[in-house]
């Protein structure tokens, strides 16, 4: 199982990723930049999630796994060219770009802008009506929200 499923999609990944130098360890070294061409989990995860994309797993001889008697689709995945298959599927391209940052620090901004303007209203209402100090317990319930 191993050696016939497994091991080509490993094989197949490692020359992705990886420029094919190796550390003194023996392990080999990521390219430092993949690119938008690169195959990732998106592409490997589009290729076993709709009938679409499984119609495009191709053998090396160029035949469809999906064409293969239901017996016999296991065994004919162990000849699957991955390189083939997966550059049928890929659709989506992986931009890197400022906008994740921008969009992520909007998000802590108004996070941080409404928690905000919830402590002024709570401290313009105790100081308006003066609720701390009063007896019947009010002042316990402010400080509880301040908390």
């Amino acid at each position: 199982y191993l050696n016939a499923y497994v091991r080509p999609l490993y094989a197949y990944m490692r020359a992705q990723s990886c420029d094919g130098e190796s550390d003194a360890d023996g392990t080999p070294k990521p390219r430092a930049n993949l690119g938008e061409a690169a195959v990732n989990y998106d592409d490997w995860n589009e290729v076993f999630w709709t009938p679409q994309a499984i119609r495009g797993v191709l053998t090396r001889d160029g035949r469809a796994i999906i064409r293969f008697p239901a017996s016999d689709r296991w065994a004919a995945l162990g000849a699957a060219d991955w390189a083939a298959s997966l550059r049928a599927a890929k659709r989506f391209q992986e931009v890197h770009s400022w906008h994740g940052c921008l969009a992520g620090f909007a998000r802590v901004a108004v996070y941080h802008v409404a928690a905000f303007y919830g402590c002024m209203m709570v401290g313009h209402h105790l100081a308006h009506t003066q609720a701390w100090t009063r007896p019947d317990g009010t002042a316990v319930l402010y400080s509880g929200l301040f908390l």
